[in-house]
C-alpha cells in the first residue's frame, strides 16, 4: 500500500491522515462487522484508559497494523513526504534520509517456516531497537493484545493475468494461511477468549477474514469506494522505498 496509507499523519495538511479512520469506515460498510456490533461503530472520546478503537451496542474492536517495523520505517523515511496546501495543490518534499538504504523484512517472509515453539523462543528476545532481528518480536507483541482486534496487512494483491474473484480470493485464503497460521496459533495461546480478524486490498476492494481455529475464513468483501479516507489517502502515493 502507499505510505501515505499506512504511516499515521504521514501527509501534512490532512486531519484524516490516519489508517484507523478507514478502518472505522470499513467496518462501518461491512454487513458483518454491523451485525456482530448491532449498529454501527464509533471511536472512543478519549483512549487513556485503554478504550477499543472502535465500540458497536454489542461489540469493540481494536485496530492494528501486521507489518514489521523495518518495513514501516523504510516507508516513512524513504517516500517522498506530502503536504496538502489545499484542496488540488500538493507539495512533495524530499524524503527525511536521502540516499539512505534501511535493510526491511517482509512479514509474510520471516514468519512462513516459523512454528510456535520457534515464535515463543523468539518472543523472548525482543528488544526495544529497531532492526530486522526485532522485527518478528515486535509482530508478536501486536498479536499478543488482549482485545478483539482487526489486523491491516498493507499489501494490495495483484495477479499477472486477470482470472475470476472467487478463485482470486481462494487463492489469496490459501496464501495468507501458508503464511500466518502459526502467527494465529501463537495468538490463540495467548490471547485464547478475544477475536481475530484480518483486512488486506484486492481489485479495489478490501476482503475480510476471520480466525477460525488458527485459519482465516473470507467472510466478504468492501469496495474501497466505501472508504473515502482511503481512497484520498491512496492520491498521495509516493515513491515506495527499497525493500534489502
Amino acid at each position: 500500500m502507499p505510505a501515505a496509507t499506512i504511516i499515521n499523519r504521514f501527509v501534512i495538511g490532512i486531519e484524516n491522515s490516519n489508517y484507523e479512520v478507514y478502518l472505522l469506515e470499513l467496518i462501518n460498510s461491512s454487513d458483518f462487522f454491523l451485525n456482530k456490533g448491532k449498529g454501527h461503530y464509533k471511536s472512543p472520546i478519549s483512549e487513556e484508559n485503554g478504550q477499543y478503537d472502535a465500540e458497536a451496542p454489542d461489540y469493540e474492536i481494536d485496530f492494528k497494523l501486521l507489518a514489521t517495523q523495518t518495513l514501516l520505517m523504510g516507508y516513512s523515511t524513504l517516500a517522498l513526504q506530502p503536504e496538502a496546501i489545499t484542496k488540488g495543490v500538493t507539495f512533495y518534499t524530499s524524503c527525511k534520509r536521502p540516499r539512505s538504504r534501511i535493510k526491511a523484512s517482509q512479514i509474510h517472509v520471516i514468519l512462513r517456516d516459523l512454528s510456535v515453539n520457534d515464535l515463543e523462543e523468539i518472543r523472548r528476545h525482543k528488544t526495544r531497537r529497531t532492526c530486522t532481528e526485532n522485527d518478528i518480536p515486535e509482530i508478536l507483541n501486536t498479536i499478543e493484545t488482549r482485545k478483539n482486534i482487526l489486523l491491516l496487512l498493507p499489501y494490495i494483491f495483484k495477479f499477472d493475468n486477470q482470472i475470476q474473484l472467487d478463485k482470486a480470493i481462494d487463492i489469496i485464503t490459501c496464501s495468507l494461511n501458508n503464511d500466518f497460521h502459526n502467527l494465529l496459533s501463537y495468538r490463540k495461546k495467548i490471547a485464547p477468549d478475544f477475536d481475530t480478524y484480518l483486512t488486506a486490498v484486492y481489485d479495489n476492494k478490501f476482503l475480510i477474514f476471520e480466525e477460525n481455529q488458527s485459519n482465516l475464513l473470507f467472510h466478504e468483501y468492501v469496495s474501497t469506494s466505501e472508504t473515502p479516507t482511503y481512497l484520498e489517502l491512496s492520491g498521495y502515493d509516493t515513491t515506495y522505498p527499497r525493500n534489502e
